[in-house]
């Protein structure tokens, strides 16, 4: 078929003229013979250029007959090496007898293997059935992305366990190509016992007693009683006999614990092995659970009693967890007597208006022994001022905060204005402190005292006077011993000041959240986060769980947990809080085997926080061992729905029969465009040329 632009009226006028003047300039010359060639050639030389100016195409229609290639994936995964039938071996082999049987055929194949990822097979005697995981998304994408080439169709050898990547029912199955399917193994499950999980509370109060709930799961043809156990350490604290019933099923065990040790403590939990059990390794699963205190000692010395001293013991007093040593110092010394104190053990020592004039001396030479004391039970440190707290008196315990007495800028004992900073908020992001951040917060005035140097404190509140701020409250941690410093004498006065306010609370509140920090009450943590076990096998799905340690602590909507492997960051996955367990949940599968570090980072005010962080490991997969069995119920469903057959091994040569070498026509255009034909070109300029030289025989040159 010839297609031709359509000309104007121009180019018809300009083609009409020029037709004209041609043959009145040529038709005297018709009747001589050497001079019809030449008008011939120019006139056949101008009939091509006239066409070319058409832009003439020529379509002319062929078709094509193509062999398509069938593809066939072959399952490596790990679980392929522990069937009876087939033996790792046999089914090597059988798939060797397969393929030949198709190139004897001459059917054209293209041959991949897959596991965790995709590859080309060379020689498939070669293949390592070592994979740690099936994923059966690798093999559909593959035919997805050459649905568009050379396809008969599809031939899959798997024993349809997919424990990674996308599952069946998400796949796009269309009759496109015929997808085949051979079920690889038995349809009962080989047996095994695995510690599935163990739910426990993050962390406990000691002497809370508490439920290890553990899931135990079963599978394959199991009827038998099985012992779990538990251990403390080395120590075996529990043990009970369950009757398990295989075929996935699942068993619920329970022990209760009292943990009588403070810090980080680890429970094992054991299921003892059976004679044809190949998976071992999920026998056992540890979980740590972090204990804290349940009692506090503090310890106020008051150099002379004042205003502060009555409301300081009755926020203390508030709080069962404190037990609280008193000793006030009057004309016999002090009372009761100070030889309890240094005998004692305290997780925080108060300094109320002292040490005074009155002692002064004493207790300048008690700073060594009291800064030993300090360092080796790990106790807070607090000094507030008083009436009678005066800076020749107090400079020397100043000094273990690394606080140096300076010049006053404020004249002391004035009314002064104050606020929060920036720095209470940081360092309290998560103890319900929504005051702290009022701008409009109504603070009554405080009287100013002992003004000190700052150098790597938190300064959490300040005076603020004609722009010139200055320390009013200091916190800071020097080898592990935490510190408050209050510079005002008049602290009361907040407490009195702020009653019948929405403030009224304040005072009360500032010093709840600077106890819990100072002893920590959390354990030098606001919030604690474990995994539900301590290691897991690629694939496998992991819970970690979070939860506050004090009660103020603000409940928070959204977080993420940043995991890393060797430093590198390698995914980020969504934390969201449990309204019904009180507790911060994300579930994720373990991707990458080795050890996996995380951070939790949670949202407050537009401001991210990290508030914890772990590690856990994941071993090189065996979760391949944990199902260990032909799971032909979605494979048949696969190769139903693609207009397949899905065939047994034992029966998978009858496949031969509906594997055939196919082609396929295909039509195509192909199209000619004469001005971009080089012959036209060359016809054109060989015509010309032929006319030149004629020309010049006749003697018109």
């Amino acid at each position: 078929m010839i297609s031709l632009t359509t000309p104007d009226l121009l180019f018809w006028f300009v083609l009409l003229f020029s037709v004209i003047v041609f043959i009145l300039s040529y038709i005297r010359f018709f009747s001589y013979s050497g001079f019809k060639i030449i008008i011939f050639l120019r006139g056949t030389a101008l009939i091509l250029v006239l066409l070319l100016f058409l832009n003439p195409k020529i379509d002319i229609k062929r078709k094509e007959s193509k062999s398509l290639v069938w593809q066939i994936f072959i399952d490596k995964s790990l679980s392929m090496r522990y069937y009876k039938q087939p033996s790792s071996s046999a089914y090597l082999s059988g798939i060797i007898s397969f393929l030949d049987q198709l190139k004897q055929s001459d059917v054209q194949m293209d041959v991949y293997s897959f596991g965790s990822q995709l590859d080309t097979v060379g020689k498939v005697s070669d293949l390592g059935l070592n994979s740690g995981s099936t994923n059966l998304g690798h093999v559909f994408r593959k035919m997805d992305d050459n649905k568009r080439k050379r396809i008969a169709g599809a031939v899959i050898f798997t024993d349809g366990q997919i424990n990674q990547g996308s599952l069946p029912s998400s796949f796009d199955l269309k009759p496109t190509f015929p997808i085949h399917i051979i079920g690889v193994g038995d349809t009962i499950p080989m047996i095994d016992l695995a510690v599935q999980s163990i739910d426990a509370p993050p962390v406990v109060v000691k002497g809370e007693k508490i439920d290890l709930d553990v899931l135990i799961s079963s599978l394959g043809n199991i009827s038998e009683r099985i012992n779990v156990t538990l251990f403390h350490g080395d120590r075996l604290i529990g043990s009970k006999v369950i009757n398990v019933s295989g075929h996935g099923g699942k068993d619920r065990v329970r022990f209760r614990v009292e943990p009588a040790t403070v810090g980080e403590t680890s429970y094992r939990v054991q299921v003892s092995a059976l004679a044809d059990e190949i998976n071992i390794q999920n026998n056992r699963q540890i979980v740590r659970i972090h204990i804290l205190k349940d009692k506090y000692r503090i310890a106020m010395l008051t150099g002379a009693p004042n205003y502060n001293t009555s409301i300081l013991k009755h926020y203390i007093g508030e709080n069962q967890k404190y037990e609280l040593d008193h000793f006030v110092y009057g004309k016999d010394g002090f009372s009761p007597d100070i030889k309890s104190f240094w005998e004692k053990k305290y997780q925080l020592i108060i300094f109320d208006n002292h040490p005074v004039t009155q002692n002064e001396h004493d207790w300048k030479s008690f700073n060594r022994i009291f800064a030993k004391k300090l360092i080796s039970h790990q106790s807070g440190f607090t000094i507030i001022s008083g009436p009678e707290s005066l800076p020749a008196t107090i400079s020397s315990y100043l000094n273990l905060m690394n606080l140096e007495i300076k010049k006053p800028i404020l004249m002391s004992g004035n009314q002064t204005e104050w606020n929060f900073t920036k720095e209470w908020v940081n360092l309290f992001a998560f103890q319900g402190i929504e005051w702290a951040l009022e701008e409009n917060i109504n603070l009554p005035p405080l009287a100013s005292g002992i003004e000190t140097t700052t150098s790597e404190q938190f300064i959490l509140a300040e005076y603020n006077v004609s722009g010139v701020n200055v320390p009013l409250l200091v916190a800071g941690e020097k080898k592990s011993m935490r510190y408050i410093f209050w510079s005002s004498p008049d602290m009361f006065s907040l407490h009195y000041k702020l009653q019948g306010s929405n403030q009224s609370k304040l005072l009360r509140d500032m010093w709840n959240i600077m106890f819990g920090w100072l002893m920590k009450t959390g354990g030098n943590k606001e919030f604690f986060f474990r995994t539900d076990k301590n290691s897991y096998q690629q694939g496998e799905a992991i819970l970690l769980t979070g939860k506050p340690t004090l009660s103020t602590t603000i409940v928070m909507n959204d977080g993420i947990v940043n995991l890393f492997s060797d430093g590198n960051k390698i995914s980020v996955k969504p934390l969201s809080f449990d309204l019904e367990s009180k507790e911060y949940k994300s579930r994720f599968w373990a991707s990458q085997s080795g050890q996996i570090e995380y951070t939790v980072e949670i949202n407050q005010n537009e401001e991210s926080y990290v508030i914890g962080r772990g590690s856990f490991d994941v071993e090189e997969s065996q979760i391949e061992l944990n199902h260990v069995f032909l799971n032909d119920s979605p494979l048949k469903i696969i190769s139903q729905k693609t207009d397949g057959e899905f065939r047994y091994w034992e029966n998978r040569h009858s496949l031969v029969d509906l594997i055939n070498p196919k082609t396929k026509s295909e039509s195509y255009v192909q199209r000619a465009v004469l001005h971009e034909n080089i012959w036209i070109m060359v016809s054109i300029l060989i015509l010309l040329t032929s006319e030149w030289i004629l020309r010049r025989r006749v003697g018109l040159m």
